[in-house]
């Protein structure tokens, strides 16, 4: 009976998935800060029209005082400005998440090429095993052919 198959290097190939398991985390992580980014920039932008319409609305209503008037307009430019400062956290969040699957991907190839190499020596592996015990089967047909005939090598001559 042969032993069993052993690839040297399933250490190895534990590693690259272990790797590739933190890597999905990471990328999943990346998907959750950009959505998140998406959400924050989304209500700035709703805010920010909602000033606007105030603004609008106390100019057609004719209560525009000086104060409140001043007061939406630096509430308007706080928003700009951090909607400028979302879109580029936004912007910076996206190009890590791309960095992130790209890492993934080559990480994930990684696994597939020494997954693919173990199934080959596995194969291999098998393939020899089947051939020794042919050569074992075939040897233990002639030695019964050769004592059912009860002929001897040497006196067939």
């Amino acid at each position: 009976m042969a032993k069993a198959f052993r690839f040297r290097l399933d250490p190895w190939l534990t590693v690259l998935k272990a790797r590739e398991a933190v890597q999905q985390r990471a990328v999943a992580e990346q998907v959750r800060d950009v959505q998140r980014r998406e959400v924050v920039l989304t209500d700035v932008k709703e805010q920010a029209s909602e000033a606007v319409e105030a603004t609008r609305r106390m100019r057609e209503e004719r209560r525009v005082d000086a104060f409140g008037h001043m007061q939406v307009l630096q509430w308007r430019v706080h928003l700009a400005n951090r909607m400028v400062r979302e879109a580029e956290a936004l912007k910076i969040a996206e190009g890590a998440l791309v960095g992130a699957r790209e890492l993934l991907v080559a990480r994930a190839r990684d696994v597939k090429v020494l997954e693919k190499l173990r199934e080959k020596r596995r194969a291999a592996y098998q393939a020899e095993v089947d051939r020794r015990e042919r050569v074992e089967m075939d040897e233990v047909g002639v030695q019964m052919y050769v004592a059912r005939r009860g002929v001897g090598f040497a006196e067939g001559d």
